[in-house]
């Protein structure tokens, strides 16, 4: 049957689906169920994506014509149990393992784990085939390693192993790699981007590791914590992964210190996070370090002195576009009171000097007034029991409940009235955001568009949820569940790589995905095999790096052995 793009109103906006129909075994009757959960819309928006419906539309229909083309393949596959499809795609992944020398750096884990299978090539194998088709690793291994790679020389169990041994050591497996890649690219960690995001697990009882707490996705499971840092090109350079139940604060000071060791970082780093990040302890910890930082406030939140300053005109630099107010900005330079948690659990105080620069988007305004208006609208019409099963959910703190009981709980009695203070207040802060950097010399400009970068951070862990699906995880053991993380980080660090070193983000992260997975030749004979690959605009700049013209309708058996080993040049790039 087909996929199709699915969009449902709910209470925090239109959330993306990709649906697939199917016809019940025995009948006529079709129905559907969900193939992908995307997101909602608004959290889907980025620079790269654009309008998220039109661009999941267009992935829809690559999908549609991918599953008409395998569709006619099994068909003829039936007749031999020889497979006869090859990626070719995913061999831009296997020019940056041999490129980096992977195979080499990791031979010293088969003497370290006393192994027989190479770990190399299970993780190479296991990177291209999470950007080909994520799933399962037993399907992986059944179904999708055949098709990337034609030669397997190990087993399932080994494929398991090797998640045992890699997620033992992930910290330092990414250590082996960022050292390999350090002799081809020389990172950029003047400025760093750190974020945070959880995954959930669908189990029936949490355990040390996949505990509960605040889901990035507004789910009750258990979920398990990744901090991510990328370089100032916005390149991978190191992961952590925590218990769901820690807090994601101290997460940055450990994935600095793990990059700065793992890099041989001795140069000051500025850390840039968003707000959820900003707080005594991290501020304290950069000064401590002779680092600088970068973080947002909510302005909402602020003194009610600073409060008056945002709201004076005075000093604004505006911009206009048709006589129409769309950005202003401005900034102080103060010093500001900080408290951090010592050694021994005690708050203390200390005073920083600090740049504050204020801005208002029209984008913003417009956005957040749309969101607020549709809220009044729904606690307007908000029924009684409606409260009682919501009163915890994204507008909670816009109700007011009259007339509950003396243990506050509500009751046949009570009332609900919306908070109208805090509507207006929100209202009246719409559009704007506030930077706090230690960088006191650099310009507002330069500040805001260093902060504006911290975007990239949440599209990797979206192409991590949706693009390369990181969950569900198949794996229970604790080590297994750090390996298979290790894959998705490894295959976003390739993806981030080809678009940014190899291409120099002249290619969509997307475009470059859905190429690696819709390149694959079909095997006529010993040395006859028919190109798929259908024609898209980008494949003029994709192909620049191929050592084959991939354009051509059919490839001889050297042709596609030299696709499958060859190496790409990488270079430094300012993003």
């Amino acid at each position: 049957m087909a996929y199709y793009l699915r969009v449902t109103n709910k209470n925090k906006g239109k959330y993306l689906q990709i649906y697939e129909t199917f016809r019940v075994k025995g009948t006529k009757d079709v129905k559907s169920k969900c193939f992908k959960s995307l997101g909602y819309e608004k959290d889907l928006q980025s620079e790269e994506i654009g309008n998220p419906i039109e661009h999941y539309k267009k992935y829809v229909d690559d999908l549609n014509a991918d599953k008409k083309i395998k569709k006619i393949i099994s068909k003829t596959e039936k007749i031999s149990d020889e497979n006869k499809t090859f990626n070719i795609g995913t061999s831009l992944v296997k020019g940056i393992f041999k490129t980096l020398q992977l195979e080499k750096i990791f031979g010293a884990f088969e003497i370290i784990f006393n192994r027989r299978f190479k770990h190399f090539e299970i993780l190479q194998d296991l990177v291209c085939a999470r950007i080909y088709e994520p799933k399962s690793k037993l399907y992986t291994y059944n179904e999708i390693l055949p098709v990337i790679n034609p030669k397997i020389s190990y087993s399932l169990d080994d494929v398991y192993a090797f998640l045992d041994d890699f997620g033992s050591r992930y910290e330092n497996v990414i250590e082996l790699i960022n050292a390999s890649l350090s002799r081809n690219y020389k990172s950029d960690t003047s400025v760093t981007f750190f974020d945070c995001t959880n995954f959930y697990f669908e189990i029936d009882k949490a355990d040390e590791l996949r505990a509960k707490g605040p889901s990035k996705e507004n789910r009750k499971d258990p979920i398990i914590g990744m901090g991510l840092l990328l370089d100032r090109n916005c390149i991978p350079i190191t992961m952590q992964m925590y218990p769901g139940n820690e807090s994601e604060i101290p997460m940055l000071k450990k994935c600095i210190e793990s990059a700065k060791k793992q890099n041989f970082i001795i140069n000051r780093t500025i850390r840039v996070a968003d707000k959820g990040l900003n707080c005594g302890n991290n501020i304290f910890e950069a000064v401590k370090n002779n680092d600088g930082y970068i973080f947002s406030k909510s302005v909402s939140k602020l003194s009610e002195k600073e409060k008056v300053w945002v709201n004076l005109e005075n000093d604004y630099i505006k911009s206009y576009e048709n006589d129409t107010l769309v950005f202003k900005i401005k900034s102080c330079v103060d010093e500001f009171s900080y408290d951090h948690k010592g050694a021994d659990g005690k708050k203390n105080l200390f005073k920083v000097k600090e740049k504050r620069v204020v801005y208002w988007s029209k984008k913003l305004y417009d956005k957040k007034m749309l969101e607020l208006d549709k809220l009044e609208l729904k606690v307007n019409n908000l029924s009684l029991s409606k409260a009682k099963r919501e009163k915890y959910n994204a507008y909670a703190s816009y109700i007011d409940f009259v007339g509950l009981d003396k243990d506050g709980e509500i009751t046949d009695k009570t009332i609900i009235k919306i908070n109208k203070e805090k509507l207006e207040k929100d209202r009246k802060y719409a559009g704007y955001n506030m930077i706090v950097t230690s960088e006191i010399n650099a310009s507002e400009n330069d500040i805001y568009d260093v902060y504006h970068h911290l975007w990239r951070i949440e599209e990797t862990f979206r192409i991590l949820k949706t693009n390369l699906d990181a969950r569900p995880v198949y794996v229970q053991k604790r080590n297994t569940i750090f390996g298979h993380f290790l894959v998705c980080y490894t295959s976003i660090l390739m993806v981030r790589i080809l678009q940014f070193l190899v291409y120099k983000n002249e290619i969509k992260s997307s475009d470059l995905i859905q190429f690696m997975k819709s390149f694959n030749v079909y095997k006529i004979d010993d040395d006859l095999y028919v190109n798929q690959l259908r024609p898209k605009d980008y494949l003029a700049k994709i192909k620049t790096h191929f050592s084959q013209n991939i354009d051509n309708a059919k490839f001889k058996n050297n042709e596609i052995n030299e696709l499958f080993n060859w190496s790409i040049p990488l270079k430094s790039t300012t993003n």
